[in-house]
């Protein structure tokens, strides 16, 4: 069994998705690229997964050396692209359970979107043992969860968030993170257990929607500060 294992969605070639401005193939490609050079050097098993059937590579050259990761990829661009990249995401995390040696084998996965890195990994590894459960921020009066970085076991992804995400319509406005926070409260009402992320994520990367360059020094400080002052609260 595997401690913890990082779980990557990928996407290269969205094919026109909506609300996604960071679009070009190449670009993603890179941050692909750029996000698994730094995940390898933690040492962590990885499960990378693409759904855009792009060729990979690139991404199988450079991750030649590296015993620890799979690299899954599979035809998951069929659906209604009004749905969303929620929706494609979600199909990923299906593929992933159904087809991942090392999905089946961890007792805890960090699910995080695959052109990050997050840059204090190492302060997330050594607090996996206090998630039982499963562990995001949750926002807007608890009704929204914060889906770019995830702890949980991964019988919480199947058994719970897998009973909402057929639901994810971005145009109707129901995303990703809203079934992540209503199969939170599910499992919270069934005795599961859902604390805060440990940290505060400090991301590097770029995001999706916006196309803009996520990591701020100044703005992770002051929300890492802010963070803190949160948990404590919590507690």
């Amino acid at each position: 069994m595997e401690d913890l294992t990082v779980i990557l969605t990928a996407s290269i070639d969205v094919k026109g998705m909506i609300f996604t401005e960071r679009s070009d193939p190449c670009e993603r490609e890179q941050d692909y690229i750029n996000a698994l050079s730094q995940w390898m050097k933690t040492g962590l098993p990885i499960v990378f997964c693409e759904n855009s059937g792009y060729d990979l590579s690139k991404i199988h050259e450079m991750t030649s050396s590296y015993n620890k990761i799979e690299i899954l990829q599979f035809d998951g661009q069929k659906f209604d692209k009004s749905l969303g990249k929620g929706f494609g995401e979600q199909e990923i995390l299906h593929f992933i359970a159904e087809n991942s040696i090392l999905f089946s084998l961890s007792k805890k996965i960090i699910k995080v979107t695959g052109r990050y890195y997050l840059k204090n990994i190492k302060q997330f590894e050594g607090s996996s043992n206090t998630v039982n459960g499963v562990s995001a921020i949750l926002k807007k009066n608890l009704t929204f969860s914060d889906s770019r970085v995830i702890i949980s076991t991964p019988e919480f992804i199947t058994d719970y968030f897998f009973l909402y995400a057929s639901r994810i319509n971005d145009k109707n406005g129901y995303y990703f993170e809203h079934a992540l926070s209503q199969a939170i409260h599910k499992y919270m009402a069934d005795s599961g257990e859902w604390i805060m992320l440990p940290h505060y994520p400090i991301i590097s990367g770029y995001s999706g929607t916006s196309n803009t360059k996520i990591n701020s020094i100044v703005k992770d400080f002051k929300r890492k500060i802010f963070y803190s002052l949160k948990l404590w609260l919590c507690k």
